[in-house]
């Protein structure tokens, strides 16, 4: 009896968070993948360690940067819309990024200023994810949807660099910086067709 009172209380019960954490679960794997991918070509541009570890600098500077300040923006704009700005931001970034590699243009510089940017769209997104996460799903809930957030990104960090590095070696990193760019469509359709039962009430 507790068991089956424990599987309803399951978050991915709800259609529309199910939907949510399936789309955000593709992106983590997308993110990872782009990882993989970043990693590769910088090493392939640039010999220099130096100039290779500035690759994962310029990730975790732009979350060190933005985490407070995202997270206080999160409280005061729309939440909606912020976070689909966040993902058409990223989408475009990483979609910028895939066809100048494709055409040869990419060089260490550019890759660096394009990962900086895909971190700036990475920390802007996360309270804003996090808080719609929660809204989606009763409070009594609301531990059990974080609790599936953390495992989506963490299988999402184990499987993405084993795809990643399948797509690099098939047919180079651009494909896999198209691919992280594709991972977000899934979140902007589900933010274009969700509204929060509040805002249906105002219109």
């Amino acid at each position: 009896m507790s068991s089956t009172n424990s599987a309803s209380e399951s978050p991915l019960k709800n259609a529309l968070y199910r939907f949510l954490w399936v789309t955000m679960f593709a992106s983590d794997i997308g993110v990872a993948m782009q990882s993989v991918g970043s990693g590769w070509l910088m090493t392939s541009l640039s010999p220099s360690p130096f100039i290779v570890a500035l690759l994962q600098m310029a990730t975790s500077l732009s979350i060190f940067l933005l985490a407070l300040p995202a997270g206080a923006l999160a409280d005061i704009v729309d939440r909606r819309k912020l976070f689909l700005g966040t993902q058409y931001f990223s989408l475009a970034v990483a979609a910028i990024l895939g066809i100048l590699t494709f055409g040869g243009f990419t060089t260490s510089s550019i890759l660096l200023v394009f990962t900086f940017l895909l971190g700036l769209g990475n920390a802007m997104s996360l309270p804003v994810n996090i808080v719609i996460q929660t809204e989606l799903v009763p409070k009594k809930k609301a531990l059990a949807a974080m609790t599936l957030f953390s495992v989506a990104i963490y299988i999402g960090l184990a499987v993405g660099p084993l795809l990643g590095g399948l797509v690099v070696a098939a047919a180079g990193p651009w494909a896999v910086f198209m691919l992280n760019a594709l991972s977000f469509v899934g979140i902007i359709v589900f933010l274009h067709r969700w509204h929060k039962p509040s805002e249906r009430k105002l219109l």
